[in-house]
């Protein structure tokens, strides 16, 4: 093979980035080769073989012997190497407990919760699932139940006495006072009685404005405060899990006509 077809062969890269020409340059010099009428002879062959054998393996030479190193100006078949941020677990949302680091989120996260629920269960009610729906609607008021309860018994005595708001305080009570009626009323309705969805609804409008307040006015006002709302945090998970833990051995039908017909059939066997 004579040099110009050696240059030549050069200007062609392979799939690998790799620079015929500036390999094949390099170790006929490596291994003083030598050209007999355009032709290598055998032992000279094997030799400049074995050579390239080891060029693949160890690696090219080139950057040590002052010679620019291998091309890269192939950048579009480059592909990027995967990060952490690309994984999968890494673009799924996460918990309300993990997300949650003060008393205004956590309860935020509770109202995003309720807001779920109600929606679920309206799309239960077009399709007619009675069972589903009547466990739907007692799991929001057991929802309910729990968020008053911390809200009144510990968020919002620190509200009061950090911003000096009483009248705010009191008007989120009494909205839970008709939320809690309501409540009541879901909680001794079977699944199949008519009343059942249209009091739903009343409970969640109630509900949404109830929200709608507390986001806009209450909790601006907690974080502009002294409150120290980790802390509070830590006080409201606290007794929320309680209070689920209490609530969860409960049965959900508690009022309906199942339930009855459940402690009468109860009352008869232990008799």
């Amino acid at each position: 093979m004579h040099d110009a077809a050696l240059v030549g062969a050069g200007k062609r890269e392979d799939v690998f980035g790799m620079r015929h020409g500036r390999c094949w340059k390099h170790w006929v010099t490596r291994t003083a080769y030598c050209r007999t009428n355009g032709r290598a002879s055998p032992s000279q062959g094997r030799a400049w073989l074995a050579a390239t054998v080891l060029y693949w393996f160890a690696g090219s030479p080139s950057t040590t012997q002052g010679e620019p190193p291998m091309s890269t100006d192939n950048k579009r078949d480059a592909v990027p190497m995967p990060s952490s941020a690309d994984h999968p677990a890494a673009k799924m949302p996460r918990s309300p407990s993990t997300q949650s680091k003060d008393a205004v989120a956590l309860l935020t996260s509770d109202h995003d919760k309720v807001k779920q629920l109600f929606r679920e269960y309206e799309r239960l009610a077009r399709l007619g699932d009675i069972s589903l729906k009547a466990d739907l609607a007692q799991q929001i008021c057991m929802e309910l139940e729990i968020h008053t309860m911390i809200e009144e018994e510990i968020f919002y005595p620190a509200v009061k006495s950090e911003t000096g708001d009483q009248k705010m305080v009191q008007e989120a009570i009494q909205e839970h006072a008709e939320a809690k009626e309501l409540i009541a009323r879901i909680q001794g309705l079977p699944g199949d009685d008519p009343d059942l969805d249209g009091t739903i609804a009343l409970l969640r409008k109630a509900i949404e404005h109830h929200v709608e307040e507390e986001e806009k006015e209450m909790f601006p006002k907690a974080r502009q405060s002294d409150a120290n709302l980790t802390a509070l945090c830590e006080q409201l998970a606290d007794r929320k899990e309680q209070l689920e833990h209490d609530m969860g051995a409960r049965p959900l039908r508690s009022g309906t006509r199942e339930a009855v017909g459940e402690r009468s059939a109860i009352g008869k066997a232990d008799s």
